[in-house]
């Protein structure tokens, strides 16, 4: 996406406060865009598979610190996107324009079996072209893969076979997950969209879940899930390049992934367990057995993770400021920003006292 801007010269400061309308400028005026859509799974999820049906009105359990059908203790980074920066979009954040469902996958896989062709990417984006007329003023936010790799077996079925190249297999499985990917992104830009963010695919084995890779998910073990993301995200890049007429921008998430910690630190977030989990659960696993779950800890704040593949509602925050930074500036998403020295002690506080009130704000709800 080429939104080129001005270059801020703090960080902190102007994620929280309405100092973009300060840095407004001739050549580069905000908002940027009208309105926010966003398309995906868990990450993205502000609560929409609570809406399939009674089965799932309380999943992710409350009882287990998840807020409010998030999968995660807090708000997620696309509703922190409007409260970092305020003035990227000239409309407030709207849930029903986030039609992201957790479990989804790339095509029409979703790993409940009995939501596949009903919430996989291929019906949110047919959702979204259906019931709004889109313009070049929207932007959409695409996150979605996780969930073929780790559990759509049909892309991994070729891994029972002795004589198969393993190496085959994953690829033709990436090439099929790119290629749900690009589609979709293409067919936003027949509805009239021209700005679209797709990220890319994280490295599992980052993840507090790589300790189950031998047992649960084998097509992730012994350098599976590096070997998948790397040649996921090069395809990606590769193939939205390709396109005409959008605006189609990668966001690095597994480099950022991987950076998160500093930059959470730049950021004024002291987190002590960055590679951790609160809560020690596989969600996925503990709905397939039934199973019960220990109770999450007392100080989130203090993980990268909330359970072994989420973002914090923390990290969240921080993952919010990094696609803000991509946006503004076409920017580097896994660039660590100034020290927050620069900025002074009371950017720091202030950033710190918004992410506690917001906090206790969810654990009250």
């Amino acid at each position: 996406m080429k939104l080129k801007t001005l270059v801020l010269a703090g960080s902190i400061a102007t994620c929280l406060t309405p100092m973009l309308a300060q840095a407004q400028t001739e050549e580069t005026p905000f908002p940027l865009f009208d309105r926010l859509f966003v398309v995906g799974d868990s990450i993205a999820d502000d609560g929409n598979l609570q809406n399939y049906g009674d089965a799932f009105s309380d999943f992710p359990p409350g009882d287990l610190g998840y807020f409010e059908g998030r999968f995660t203790n807090g708000f997620t980074f696309a509703e922190n996107l409007h409260t970092i920066y305020p003035q990227l979009f000239s409309s407030p954040y709207d849930p029903n324009q986030n039609v992201a469902v957790g479990g989804s996958g790339s095509g029409d896989f979703h790993i409940i079996p009995e939501l596949s062709g009903l919430a996989g990417l291929n019906q949110q984006v047919s959702q979204i072209t259906n019931n709004y007329t889109l313009t070049d003023r929207d932007l959409v936010i695409m996150v979605t893969g996780t969930n073929d790799y780790a559990f759509n077996a049909s892309l991994f079925q070729g891994l029972a076979d002795p004589t198969a190249d393993p190496i085959a297999v994953l690829g033709n499985a990436v090439s099929t997950v790119v290629s749900n990917k690009v589609n979709n992104v293409q067919a936003l830009a027949n509805a009239g969209v021209k700005n679209v963010l797709v990220f890319g695919q994280a490295d599992l084995s980052f993840t507090p879940l790589a300790a189950d890779f031998e047992e649960n998910y084998p097509q992730l073990a012994n350098g599976g899930a590096t070997a998948i993301a790397d040649a996921h995200n090069s395809l990606l890049q590769n193939e939205l390049s390709k396109l005409d007429g959008i605006n189609a921008t990668f966001f690095d998430f597994n480099g950022w992934s991987q950076n998160a910690p500093d930059i959470a630190a730049s950021l004024g977030f002291n987190v002590a367990n960055p590679g951790g989990a609160c809560l020690d659960l596989d969600i996925v696993q503990f709905a397939r057995e039934n199973a019960e779950a220990s109770a999450p800890c007392t100080d989130p704040e203090n993980y990268g993770f909330y359970d072994k593949t989420h973002p914090s509602a923390g990290s969240h925050q921080v993952l919010a400021y990094s696609v803000g930074q991509v946006l503004i500036q076409d920017g580097d998403p896994t660039a660590v920003p100034e020290p927050l020295t620069i900025l002074g002690a009371g950017a720091a506080i202030g950033f710190g006292g918004l992410f506690k009130r917001k906090l206790a704000k969810a654990g009250k709800k």
